[in-house]
């Protein structure tokens, strides 16, 4: 990994962090971003030290406002040659619906539109490396989850696990019709891969569930994985030799897996893709 560039959203803290340090192990240059400046720049000199490696930067990006998620991208293509390895990493969970800046439902609109965004963005970047990888954090909620176009943001019946569970459904949805659509530009020296971490020691629901969604992530979490364990595909996935050239897959636990039926579906896919854009807006200039 010495001088791979390294881009992983949200990493300022949880398997997002856990990445960024074992990357910056290998000898990987490091970007973190996050919407806290001072915790991520502390968070960048806490992994230069640690690990010794001195190419640790942070870059601020609120990917709940997609014209932040735009300076983000500006700053990137120009500051820095290339990106060889983007990790859509950050997540939300909400417990009440709640809406970006962009009027877009929380969960839908930092799970997916703003790496969507971000990911179109950089590609000027992402074409420069020889073998750039593209790698989408979903989950295994995703099994559960459908994309409801016709009330994408549960303004009918706001039930959170379901629009949790469509998001990361549309991550990989999103990582296949991507791989289609590199390989129809013959853009071959980019792979797009997502994968489910495991149910991780996080804070994640604690933080923003109610008492009962609290309650029951504290219960479980004496049978999670470590962040460390929820860390390793997404470290696998980024700078394993064995994932040279490989594209549209879907892993969990460290293993090649099956992702639900619908996320094979191409025209499910094709209208997400088109819905996303139109989600965008003039952004995507």
């Amino acid at each position: 990994m010495k001088s791979k560039i390294c881009l992983i959203t949200g990493s300022t803290s949880g398997i997002g962090k856990a990445t960024a340090a074992s990357l910056a192990a290998k000898g990987a240059i490091i970007i973190i971003t996050g919407r806290d400046a001072e915790k991520g720049e502390q968070v960048a000199t806490e992994i230069k030290n640690r690990m010794t490696n001195h190419n640790i930067f942070f870059e601020y990006g609120d990917l709940s406002n997609l014209k932040s998620v735009v300076d983000l991208a500006y700053r990137l293509n120009k500051n820095y040659p290339k990106i060889d390895v983007l990790i859509n990493n950050a997540g939300s969970f909400t417990e009440k619906r709640q809406y970006t800046k962009d009027g877009i439902e929380m969960q839908f609109g930092i799970n997916h539109i703003a790496h969507f965004l971000l990911t179109h963005l950089i590609m000027p970047s992402l074409k420069k490396s020889e073998a750039a990888r593209i790698i989408n954090v979903s989950s295994n909620a995703h099994y559960r989850g459908t994309i409801n176009f016709e009330d994408l943001y549960g303004e009918q019946k706001y039930i959170p696990f379901k629009i949790y569970a469509q998001s990361k459904l549309a991550n990989v949805l999103f990582t296949y019709e991507l791989a289609r659509r590199l390989e129809e530009d013959n853009l071959t020296n980019i792979t797009t891969n997502a994968l489910h971490p495991g149910e991780i020691k996080t804070q994640f629901v604690e933080k923003n569930g109610n008492t009962l969604y609290k309650a029951g992530w504290k219960l479980a979490k004496p049978f999670m994985q470590s962040i460390e364990q929820g860390a390793a595909t997404s470290i696998y996935l980024a700078s394993a030799k064995q994932m040279d050239g490989k594209t549209a897959e879907y892993w969990s636990k460290m293993k090649k897996a099956k992702s639900s039926k619908i996320s094979y579906d191409e025209q499910v896919a094709d209208r997400l893709w088109n819905v996303s854009r139109a989600l965008c807006g003039s952004f995507m200039n």
